[in-house]
């Protein structure tokens, strides 16, 4: 059986990335714990065994990108001729890219939760619902403004849908933000992004400047590690030769 187990996570750890790998090694160790609960193998074979089945270590490669300052301004500066698609969609972009928001989390953000005396937007966070009141800047705040203005104050979510008749339809999905950026993108001529590029570019910007106390908090991350994960400065390398340079 130890041999067995051995031939198996070697094989696993050469076909798949070892991410998947060890997905499959955790329920196959589970299957053995099962065994050993129900008497099917000794306490001994039990132990060999799963001493043999313990996860491969790997980098997981880094998957998306950041949309540079640049970019972000390409986008804004785009016109649609439709002063409501186009006020919209600045709003969106701001919101997404300076409150670091999932679609998920944009999609649902109702305009109650938009406060521009006190400069904030709360966000319910798609992970864990974890609520958190993001501050935001006049500049943002601007855009949101102008948006409402084509909007209208009446409750419901702040970021609606638009027919070619101009009419306001219902909130936009978590596919209709993704289709809209990337239709934003196209138009612009901006490198492609998913909707998520937004929120890594914004975690980006706040490590580069406040570091990773901060940006943790903005990102509403409980991991230090998951908000370094999001980093895709462009500086990274600079910023490595400067920090060897200290000693």
């Amino acid at each position: 059986v130890y041999k067995r187990q051995l031939y198996l996570r070697t094989q696993l750890s050469e076909r798949y990335a070892y991410t998947t790998c060890n997905r499959m090694l955790s329920a196959v160790r589970k299957v053995l714990h099962n065994c050993f609960v129900q008497g099917l193998m000794t306490s001994d074979d039990y132990m060999r065994t799963k001493s043999t089945l313990t996860n491969v270590k790997g980098t997981k490669q880094l998957t998306g990108r950041r949309v540079s300052p640049e970019e972000i301004e390409a986008l804004l500066s785009y016109s649609s001729n439709n002063p409501a698609i186009d006020a919209r969609n600045r709003a969106l972009v701001m919101v997404m890219y300076s409150c670091a928001l999932r679609r998920s989390e944009v999609a649902n953000l109702q305009l109650e939760d938009v406060d521009l005396d006190r400069l904030t937007v709360r966000v319910v966070g798609a992970k864990g619902n974890k609520t958190q009141d993001m501050f935001i800047s006049a500049r943002v705040a601007s855009y949101i403004q102008d948006w409402i203005k084509h909007r209208g104050t009446e409750p419901a979510a702040i970021i609606l849908g638009i027919k070619i008749t101009r009419e306001l339809t219902s909130a936009l999905s978590d596919r209709g933000v993704s289709k809209v950026l990337a239709t934003m993108a196209t138009k612009a001529g901006v490198n492609k992004f998913s909707s998520h590029d937004l929120r890594r570019s914004g975690i980006t910007t706040v490590l580069e400047n406040k570091g990773v106390g901060v940006a943790q908090t903005y990102a509403r991350h409980s991991d230090a590690k998951t908000t370094l994960a999001y980093n895709r400065s462009i500086n990274i390398e600079k910023d490595l030769t400067e920090a060897s340079e200290l000693f």
